[in-house]
Formats: structure tokens, sequence, C-alpha cells
């Protein structure tokens, strides 16, 4: 069983990393602000580097967020890095209640409520922002509305180290 979940971890974070490698090529070639989209995936992509030796090594984002008592939480950003944390967090006892997202046309394939960040939020126990590139904004943003703690993804993953 712990092998088929390394497996299925391992797969999860290698699409991230193909996905956001795309991504990067292509900021190069059409980006407004080429230094700053340079910068914005380097940031992703060291970020996912992490996260796949973390996968690599068995330790689980899961555990950091049990950790600390975030049993139920929502995901902040419902597009490829948000998609690929719900796929990594089932199945552990972190239930994901629903997803934040501008995106109105967003399509969600894990049947979770999909909430825009201007709508009145559910109680969980934290929010993990996905988006970590505009992290600062969104957790301002959203801790003005809701009294759980507002975490990025990087923080976990750079968590991880003590857990």
């Amino acid at each position: 069983m712990v092998i088929g979940i390394l497996k299925k971890q391992l797969k999860t974070a290698c699409h991230i990393g193909i996905i956001f490698l795309i991504g990067f090529r292509f900021a190069l070639f059409v980006g407004k602000n080429k230094d700053k989209t340079i910068q914005k995936y380097k940031t992703y992509y060291q970020m996912l580097v992490s996260w796949m030796d973390l996968l690599e090594r068995g330790k689980y984002l899961s555990n950091y967020l049990e950790k600390y008592g975030y049993n139920r939480v929502a995901v902040y950003g419902g597009h490829d890095t948000g998609r690929h944390l719900v796929k990594q967090l089932q199945g552990t006892r972190v239930c994901v209640e629903y997803i934040i997202d501008r995106d109105g046309s967003l399509k969600n394939n894990n049947f979770l409520p999909i909430y825009h960040p201007d709508d009145q939020l559910p109680k969980t126990d934290a929010i993990v922002v996905t988006p970590i590139w505009d992290y600062q904004n969104i957790k301002e943003k959203l801790s003005a509305k809701i009294s759980c703690p507002v975490i990025s993804l990087q923080e976990i993953i750079e968590g991880m180290k003590d857990v």
C-alpha cells in the first residue's frame, strides 16, 4: 500500500514538474516582464523540486498538516498545483473541504465546492495557498475575512524538514 501511494505521489510530482517546465519555457518567449516572469517560474520550479525530493524520501504534505492540527483544509488555487495538492491529500487524514479560485470557469474534477475569494467562506482549519508568487497579497485579503491560518504551499514544503 505504501509503495502504491509513493508511486501515485511521484507520478503527481512529475506531472507538476513537467507542467511548470513547459510554462517556464513559454514565459521565456512571451513574457512582457521577462525578468519577473522568469523569477516567478524559477520560484515555482524550485518549490516543485523540493516537493518531489520530499516524496522521494517518503515524506507527505499531509504529515505537516496533521502535525499542526489542520485536518480540514481549503485549497486556494484550483489549477495545476492546487489540483495536484488535492490529489496528494486524497486518502489521507487531511480532508480538503473546498477550493477557492478567482477563475469562474474553473472545471472541478474533484467534486469539491468552488468558492470565489469574495464569497462567504465556510469554516475550516486552514487555507493552503498554491499560487505562492502572490501569497502575501492573497493572505492579506483572506485574513481580513476568515479567522483560520492562511499558509503557503511553499511554507509547508519548507516546514517538512521538521516533520
